[in-house]
């Protein structure tokens, strides 16, 4: 083998190792950009889970504050009858007729009983309302989240493949500029070598 021949054979070699670095750096940068993707992908299905279970959490949390309500309604509206009758009662036993004053005093007792029942009502539906708000807020920024993961594991993975694209670019590049430099070298011109022109 000649030193020409050697030199091309060298240069060949070491502009294949570029070309097989550039399709090497290619296929990982593509890798992570796959990586990028999926790991957006799996953000964005726990975020989305998260909005499912913050509704339903908040479903159940006004449900039981409607419940919870009622029942303290039904409890109240017992008490305050069982306070009426009892006043009505002792009305009875005094031996007062239940008319003019007396009878305002029972009037007066059952309205401001209905109004303290309406009152833990009116209560209830506020903490039932809210509970539903926040739910509903949880809710959107769990999908706001998904979406900005879904555009940063895009955007990441556009920025990984590009990074591969210019290094393949760059790897030919150095392997082309590694050919012409070593047929240069090597004194090849224009189809002869310098030795071989007649």
């Amino acid at each position: 083998m000649t030193g020409a021949e050697f030199l091309i054979a060298a240069g060949i070699m070491s502009a294949a190792t570029s070309a097989v670095g550039a399709v090497a750096a290619k296929q990982q940068a593509d890798f992570q950009g796959d990586v990028a993707r999926r790991n957006a992908e799996f953000q964005q299905l726990v975020a989305n889970q998260n909005a499912r279970l913050a509704i339903s959490i908040g479903e159940r949390n006004a449900q039981a504050a409607l419940e919870r309500s009622a029942l303290q309604e039904t409890m109240l509206r017992r008490d305050r009858l069982r306070r009426i009758a009892s006043a009505r009662a002792a009305y009875g036993s005094a031996g007062v007729t239940l008319e003019g004053t007396p009878l305002e005093v029972l009037a007066n007792m059952a309205g401001v009983a209905e109004h303290e029942a309406l009152l833990v009502r009116h209560a209830g539906a506020v903490e039932a309302r809210e509970a539903s708000l926040e739910a509903q807020l949880a809710a959107r920024r769990e999908h706001l989240f998904a979406a900005g993961a879904g555009y940063a594991g895009e955007t990441a993975a556009r920025a990984a493949e590009a990074r591969g694209t210019g290094a393949l670019i760059g790897g030919f590049g150095q392997a082309g500029a590694t050919l012409l430099g070593t047929f240069d070298e090597a004194g090849f011109r224009g189809g002869w070598f310098e030795d071989d022109k007649p």
